[in-house]
């Protein structure tokens, strides 16, 4: 095991870090339902994904409605995927209490994955998406779950079956 991400060589060859992952803390983190979201002037949910029209002239929120709770002090692995961009500006993506922007910058399709730590004593908190004036586009696959990032075993996978990455034993 290792103090730092662990990490593993996948069938594929390709080398990816390995996290245990806890169970899902978003509500309704696939917009199947208009709900569980507060919404600001321009967002809508419907079809599946969160839609986000924002020509109001300031930035407007989306956040959960439904706070996460009972994460305080933890690591948590935050994902989601835009699609349908067609903006002219960034939006802010940030989980309340980790005490910055977790993404900036959001400006094109794709899945943007972070891990971040929240605050030892933040226990309720919110995902908050501040879209910018002029920032067109869907979120989609929502997903907040903690995760246990450090004293993995390293595994390769290069032969079909996973063994163990050990760094041979060292003398002075």
């Amino acid at each position: 095991t290792r103090a730092t991400l662990g990490s593993r060589v996948n069938p594929s060859g390709l080398i990816e870090d390995v996290a245990l992952l806890g169970s899902e803390e978003v509500i309704n983190g696939d917009f199947a339902t208009d709900s569980d979201w507060d919404k600001g002037t321009g967002w809508t949910i419907g079809g599946g994904t969160a839609n986000c029209n924002n020509t109001s002239g300031s930035t407007q929120d989306l956040k959960t409605e439904n706070r996460i709770l009972n994460l305080g002090g933890k690591t948590v692995k935050i994902e989601f995927t835009v699609s349908n961009y067609s903006g002219s500006a960034s939006m802010i993506v940030t989980l309340q209490g980790t005490g910055g922007n977790d993404f900036t910058g959001i400006n094109a399709n794709g899945t943007y994955t972070a891990y971040s730590t929240i605050a030892s004593g933040e226990n309720s908190i919110d995902l908050l998406f501040q879209a910018s004036n002029g920032w067109i586009g869907s979120i989609d696959n929502v997903s907040v779950k903690e995760a246990t990032i450090d004293g993995l075993a390293r595994v390769d996978y290069t032969d079909g079956t996973g063994s163990l990455l050990v760094e041979p034993q060292r003398t002075n």
